[in-house]
Order: C-alpha cells, then sequence, then structure tokens
C-alpha cells in the first residue's frame, strides 16, 4: 500500500498544481480609451496577434463576450450607449474561441462587471414563414454587416442572420422574438415604417393585442405586424424559456491601462 501511494503522489501533485494555478483566459495586454464620437466606429476585428473594438459599445462586447442575443441581455441603458475603443494583444497560440474567454475577463477586471443567468418562461413571438421563402434577398458573401435605422421610419440591413432580424425587431414589438423560419445565410432587408416610432413602445399592450399579435398596437396605428406580412413573414404569439444574462453591476468608468 506504502509503495501504491509513492507511485501515485506525484501524479497528485501534479494534478493538483494544474488545478490550483489554473487562470481564466486573458489578454497579454489591453489599452482602453472612451472613444471620439468624431472618429467612426468600426465591428470588432480579431487577427493573429491582435483584439480590436473601435467604437464598440459594453452591451457589443457582452454580446460577443458572452454569445448571446441582445434581447437576452439585462443592463442599465448607457451600457448601449456609452463607447470604447479597445486595443489588446493575444497570448501566443491563441486561437478565435479562446478570445471571448479573453473579453469576459477583461470585462470583469477592467469595467468590475458582475452578472448571473437566469431562466425564465414568458410570452414571446415566433417569426415565421408565410410560405416557402420571403421576399428578403440573400447577400453576397463579401457584404459588411450593417444596420441603419431612420427617423421616418426607415429600416435598411445588409448581411443579418434571421437571429439578427429577430433581435432588430424585439424592441419594437415589446418582447423576444425567436426565429422559427428556418432560413439559413444572411440577408438584405429594407423595411418602411412610415411615421412609426422606433423606439421601444412605453404604453401597455391590452390582453386582446396579446392573443391576437397582428392587431398590435403602436402610437400611430401603424402595425409592424402589417408590414412582415407583406414580405411573407408572420409573428406568432407563444410562450417559452427564455435565458438572460442580468448584468448585476458595471462601472461606466475602467481601470487605467
Amino acid at each position: 500500500m506504502l509503495r501504491l501511494f509513492l507511485a501515485i503522489a506525484p501524479l497528485l501533485s501534479m494534478s493538483f498544481s494544474a488545478m490550483a494555478f489554473d487562470e481564466p483566459p486573458n489578454f497579454e495586454v489591453a489599452a482602453i480609451y472612451h472613444h471620439n464620437p468624431i472618429q467612426g466606429s468600426q465591428p470588432i476585428q480579431i487577427d493573429d496577434s491582435q483584439f480590436r473594438a473601435v467604437g464598440s459599445s459594453l452591451q457589443t462586447l457582452i454580446i460577443y463576450a458572452f454569445g448571446v442575443r441582445v434581447s437576452q441581455v439585462s443592463a442599465p441603458e448607457w451600457v448601449r450607449m456609452e463607447r470604447y475603443d479597445i486595443w489588446a494583444k493575444l497570448p501566443p497560440g491563441s486561437t478565435k474561441k479562446d478570445i471571448p474567454g479573453m473579453v469576459r475577463t477583461l470585462l470583469a477586471a477592467r469595467f468590475r462587471m458582475k452578472a448571473h443567468w437566469t431562466s425564465t418562461e414568458g410570452p414571446v413571438y415566433a417569426l415565421l414563414l408565410r410560405g416557402h421563402e420571403t421576399k428578403f434577398k440573400r447577400s453576397t458573401e463579401d457584404e459588411p454587416k450593417t444596420i441603419t435605422f431612420s427617423s421616418a421610419g426607415y429600416i435598411s440591413a445588409r448581411a443579418i442572420t434571421m437571429l439578427e432580424f429577430c433581435d432588430t425587431i424585439a424592441a419594437r414589438v415589446g418582447r423576444p422574438v425567436i426565429d422559427r423560419t428556418g432560413l439559413e445565410g444572411r440577408f438584405n432587408i429594407n423595411m418602411e415604417l412610415a411615421n412609426l416610432d422606433l423606439k421601444p413602445p412605453v404604453q401597455a399592450v391590452s390582453s386582446a393585442a396579446n392573443d391576437n399579435p397582428g392587431q398590435q398596437p403602436f402610437s400611430d396605428g401603424s402595425s409592424i405586424f402589417t408590414v412582415l406580412t407583406e414580405l411573407g413573414l408572420r409573428l406568432q404569439g407563444t410562450t417559452a424559456t427564455t435565458k438572460r444574462l442580468i448584468i448585476d453591476s458595471v462601472d461606466k468608468g475602467f481601470t487605467t491601462n
């Protein structure tokens, strides 16, 4: 028995050491600055040695770091509005799969962000096809992703997935939207919602409107449901369990570089 213990003791020591000194993924070095609004913003960019985010909101970083959708994040409004520039050096041998974990570490260490997950069952809308195909046009492989909103009620999106489209309209129908179209790939989408307030509706929705989503009222009587119908889609009210990331606390400022 003593011989057996002596034989496995080094292995136990090595295993314990590996566990004790295991650290979360981290950038070698990261510089963070408040974004100058005069300069344009850019999507997150990654190459063999660097992670760059220019004019990114914390919401964008959270979505990337945790692999969630906009509608799954519950956070203060400024998290969507404040913009930052981040340049970070990747450790040698890093892969793209490692980087979300590094961003999570950065959010916790530099912005003191604390968060937790919760799952709730509640009302949602399911986005469905009315026929076999939508009127959205498929984008080309080299098109960059863009989403533009105008105060006149025009939405123009390029190279977005149906999941991203669901996020785009979720805030405008007052509840999460889940994709059940079965459509793969990326699309170019143009929607004209004349005189429609593009902010999330603040008025209470009647029980009748909940039961019949096609009658969902907006401030001027217009309905996004009608526009979707014309594009070969429909929203159906249902219930589902949704997972949400709750941001308990986060600092608008950040620790020094």
